[in-house]
């Protein structure tokens, strides 16, 4: 992480260095932050498959990460039928995803 910040650091518009950080980040659990690393480096090579694509699956990420916490609180205060129903919707959420992208590939 540290090489893919200083590339970036000498070369503003090195594109590698903003992917390669965003995925130390994402390796780290760090989704919202790899997702800005994502949104840097479309600033400067708007419209790149690579990064547009890793923002996509980031913000996926993030959506199921947040929902999986709230069933996690939801769990923690004794609430599990309304843990169930916020995992249930996450899992829910992937599934379409999935789904959407294999018929996206198959057509």
């Amino acid at each position: 992480m540290a090489d893919a910040r200083q590339s970036i650091s000498i070369d503003k518009n090195y594109l590698k260095g903003y992917y390669r950080l965003a995925i130390s980040l994402q390796q780290l659990g760090d989704f919202k932050a790899s997702l800005e690393a994502v949104k840097e480096g479309l600033e400067r090579h708007t419209g790149n498959q690579d990064l547009t694509r890793m923002r996509e699956k980031l913000s996926l990420l993030i959506k199921t990460d947040n929902m999986k916490n709230e069933g996690d609180c939801k769990f923690n205060a004794e609430d599990f039928a309304g843990a169930i129903l916020s995992y249930t919707s996450t899992i829910n959420m992937i599934e379409d995803e999935v789904n959407f992208c294999t018929k996206k590939r198959l057509t």
